[in-house]
């Protein structure tokens, strides 16, 4: 992002607390798609495995495979059964974990 692009959004979030509460939801959301995305091609490329392989693994359209693969978080919402079933793939499995951020701040 440019910095004149971080600048503004410097000012509105500090501007407007609801904005910044999106803004801040909709990172996080944004970042964990990355982060779980990231893992699966990750130990795709490390079982030498192609996306079709993958998605006949998966039983996921080949097509879905690949934009699931290749998007940002803001470009697809799949599901969480098919996150679990592209993790299964690659002998992963989804797991959840406390967010200490947020545990924090309700504290």
């Amino acid at each position: 992002m440019s910095d004149t692009f971080n600048a503004l959004l410097r000012a509105q979030t500090e501007k407007d607390p609801a904005f910044a509460e999106v803004y801040e939801r909709e990172l996080k959301r944004i970042q964990t798609y990355d982060r779980i995305v990231n893992t699966i091609e990750e130990h795709r490329e490390n079982l030498g495995l192609t996306k079709k392989r993958m998605a006949q693994d998966s039983g996921i359209p080949y097509s879905s495979v690949r934009r699931l693969l290749t998007s940002s978080g803001r470009e697809v919402n799949p599901t969480v059964g098919t996150l679990a079933d592209l993790a299964a793939s690659v002998n992963l499995r989804l797991t959840l974990e406390p967010d200490a951020e947020r545990l924090e701040t309700h504290s």
